[in-house]
C-alpha cells in the first residue's frame, strides 16, 4: 500500500512537472533553434562580405527595375555545400526558379565538382529552413521571417551594396537582420520590411514590423554577426537608430544590454 501510494506521489510529480516545465523547456528549445539560425545566416553574410568586401544588395532589379533576386538565395553558397540550383538569368519567379518555393524535385546524377560530398539525388530541396523559426506562423512552409530592413540610411539600401566601412554608426551597433511577424513573404522573393512603410514598434498588429512569437522578444543580428533579443517593449526611437548605419544616434550595445532593451544571445 506503501508503495503504491509512492508510487502514485512519483506520477504526480512527474506529471506536474511536464505540465509546468514542459513548456518552458519547449520554449527554450525554440529559442536557440532560432538564435542558431539567425546566427548561421549572420555569418553567411560575414562570409560573403570577406569575399566580396561588401554585403550583397537587398535586391537584384532588371533592366526595366523589376525586382529579380533577394539576398537571400546569394547566401546559399556561403552556407551550404549544395550545387547552384537557382538560376540567376531568370527571374525569381520564373518556373525553374519556382521549384524552390513549391516542393518540386531536383535531380543531380553525380557529386559537382565543387561539391564533392553531394552524390546523386534526385527529391524536393528546402532551402528555407536556414531562413525560419520553426515556430513561425506563416502561410507557405518555405515562407521566411528573416528580414533586411531597406532603406536609404540602413545597411540595406536597395540596389546598392553597403560595406562594414559604411557603418560609421559601429557594426556592433547596428541591426543587419530582423524577425519579422509577417506572414507571406517567400524565401527566394525580393521582399523585406521597408523603412517607409513599416511600424518600429515590436509586434504592430496594423503594419509590417519586427516582431517575434516568442516572450522575450524578436532576434536580431547586428552587422558585426552578433545575436540579440530586442525587448518586445522596446521604444521606437531606439528601434530606428539601431537600424541606421550613419545616424550618429548616441546608442551603444552595451548601453542598451545595461538598460533591459536588449539581451545577448
Amino acid at each position: 500500500m506503501l508503495r503504491r501510494r509512492s508510487l502514485l506521489i512519483a506520477l504526480g510529480l512527474l506529471f506536474l512537472g511536464v505540465v509546468v516545465f514542459g513548456p518552458c523547456a519547449l520554449e527554450s528549445a525554440n529559442q536557440l533553434h532560432c538564435r542558431l539560425m539567425f546566427r548561421q545566416v549572420a555569418l553567411g553574410l560575414q562570409n560573403y562580405h570577406d569575399s566580396f568586401k561588401h554585403f550583397p544588395p537587398a535586391v537584384v532589379c532588371s533592366a526595366d527595375s523589376k525586382p529579380m533576386h533577394s539576398w537571400r538565395p546569394r547566401l546559399l553558397p556561403f552556407m551550404v555545400d549544395f550545387p547552384e540550383v537557382y538560376n540567376w538569368k531568370e527571374p525569381w519567379d520564373s518556373e525553374n526558379n519556382l521549384r524552390l518555393i513549391n516542393g518540386k524535385h531536383f535531380h543531380f546524377d553525380a557529386p559537382a565538382e565543387r561539391v564533392r560530398s553531394v552524390g546523386p539525388y534526385d527529391g524536393p530541396l528546402d532551402f528555407s529552413e536556414f531562413f525560419r523559426c520553426r515556430t513561425f506562423r506563416s502561410k507557405s512552409r518555405f515562407d521566411t521571417n528573416v528580414v533586411a530592413v531597406r532603406g536609404s540610411h540602413t545597411a540595406w539600401p536597395g540596389t546598392r551594396a553597403v560595406s562594414l566601412s559604411d557603418i560609421t554608426d559601429g557594426p556592433k551597433n547596428t541591426i543587419l537582420l530582423a524577425e519579422t511577424p509577417v506572414p507571406d513573404i517567400l524565401w527566394t522573393e525580393p521582399r523585406d520590411l521597408e523603412w517607409e512603410k513599416m511600424s518600429f514598434r515590436i509586434n504592430d498588429k496594423d503594419q509590417p514590423c519586427i516582431g517575434s512569437d516568442h516572450p522575450e522578444g524578436p532576434c536580431v543580428a547586428m552587422a558585426d554577426s552578433q545575436i540579440y533579443r530586442l525587448n518586445p517593449r522596446t521604444p521606437p526611437d531606439i528601434i530606428r537608430g539601431l537600424l541606421t548605419i550613419d545616424g550618429g544616434e548616441p546608442l551603444t550595445v552595451d548601453k542598451l544590454e545595461a538598460d533591459g532593451w536588449l539581451r545577448g544571445e
